[in-house]
């Protein structure tokens, strides 16, 4: 949005989102800087489990861990994006599954993923790495809590011997859990449909490469 120009509610929104402004960042706008994160994460993962669960329902998920079991058998899996946790359920009808890490940068989604999980399976584990924030400028980013640094997740030293855990991360932005994960032997990778929230999109390492979920599913 160009500084000083008015915004009317029948325009399409500044964000490139595709949605009117009165659909889209007017309604973001009333949050503080602070609070915007946590919105945006709600708001996604609300939309994300109305998805995910018609694709549950149209067994997409049963048809890609078919389509990954007939070519392997995989014991160990690393998963991209938890979501609500249907796809790692579907994952984990499979007896030969000895453990799943799954990265997800969304708190709110980890959240979710881990209630969902835990209805069928009590060996599951989250490791939280960091505090989000959106700064004055509107900028977004993460930074180790009570420490000075920023952009960077705390550090992954060891990990719970759960058949399923969750680890905070982004797989684009986080070096850290890049380094975590060379150090680890998988079977196969999945990665179901990834998307992100919209505060993503300025996040002061990603801002301009970045516009829409298409752009960050391409870059993951």
């Amino acid at each position: 949005m160009i500084e000083g120009q008015k915004m009317h509610d029948t325009d399409f929104c500044y964000c490139n989102s595709g949605k009117l402004y009165k659909d889209c960042c007017k309604i973001r706008e009333v949050y503080k800087p602070n609070k915007l994160i946590g919105s945006d994460k709600r708001n996604y993962l609300k939309k994300w489990t109305v998805d995910s669960n018609y694709f549950k329902e149209k067994n997409y998920y049963n048809w890609m861990t078919e389509k990954l079991y007939s070519c392997l058998t995989p014991k160990r899996i690393l998963d991209i994006g938890c979501g609500t946790g249907n796809g790692i359920i579907e994952l984990l009808k499979n007896n030969n599954i000895e453990q799943i890490i799954s990265i997800e940068d969304n708190t709110e989604c980890i959240k979710q993923s881990l209630e969902n999980i835990k209805k069928i399976t009590s060996d599951v584990s989250v490791i939280y790495r960091g505090k989000e924030n959106i700064s004055k400028k509107g900028l977004y980013f993460v930074e180790i809590e009570d420490l000075s640094y920023m952009f960077a997740y705390s550090d992954i030293s060891e990990i719970p011997d759960s058949k399923v855990i969750l680890i905070e991360g982004d797989i684009l932005l986080d070096s850290i859990l890049i380094n975590f994960l060379l150090k680890q032997k998988f079977d196969a990778i999945t990665c179901w449909l990834i998307g992100t929230h919209i505060s993503k999109n300025s996040h002061i390492k990603l801002f301009n490469l970045i516009q829409s979920n298409s752009d960050y599913r391409l870059r993951i």
